[in-house]
């Protein structure tokens, strides 16, 4: 609901109360006249206190609407503010899909036969052996054969 919503409906609030405020002279003034001026003097009371009470209500109304108009601009604030974290976090993540792809066509450009050097470049960079056996598509096997075949090359080597 807008702000403009809610103040056609306090406008049709305010209007009901002077209608109601009218109705009620109206009663009085037709009730004075076959009553004392005691029993006016009642009914005017009466209407001052119904009066008071519209005031206090309607006053009481239009600080739930100002509430109201903050809470839906601190919620606006934070969808936006969380809008515009998930398209950050989409354009990373669209970056990161193309780098992925990238380096899966890289590992498919590579000929069967260079498997092994590939696959020694992946472990020097920090890959685990399940890692270069999925990218590479060999087995966990193969992966460890090589990296093991590395390793007794480097002890032999002095």
């Amino acid at each position: 609901m807008s702000i403009h919503s809610l103040l056609f409906i306090q406008l049709g609030i305010d209007i009901l109360l002077c209608l109601l405020i009218s109705f009620f002279c109206w009663q009085i003034n037709r009730r004075g006249k076959h009553r004392s001026l005691d029993a006016s003097g009642a009914d005017i009371a009466e209407l001052k206190k119904i009066m008071d009470e519209s005031r206090k209500l309607s006053a009481e109304y239009i600080a739930a609407l100002e509430e109201g108009r903050k809470n839906l601009k601190a919620l606006a604030f934070s969808l936006d503010d969380r809008e515009r974290r998930l398209k950050e976090l989409l354009e990373q993540s669209e970056k990161l899909l193309a780098q992925d792809k990238a380096s899966r066509q890289a590992i498919d450009n590579i000929a069967d036969n260079d498997h092994y050097h590939h696959a020694l470049k992946m472990i020097a960079n920090g890959c685990t052996e399940q890692e270069v056996s999925e990218r590479l598509g060999l087995t966990a096997g193969e992966v460890e054969l090589i990296n093991n075949l590395k390793r007794r090359r480097n002890q032999e080597s002095p």
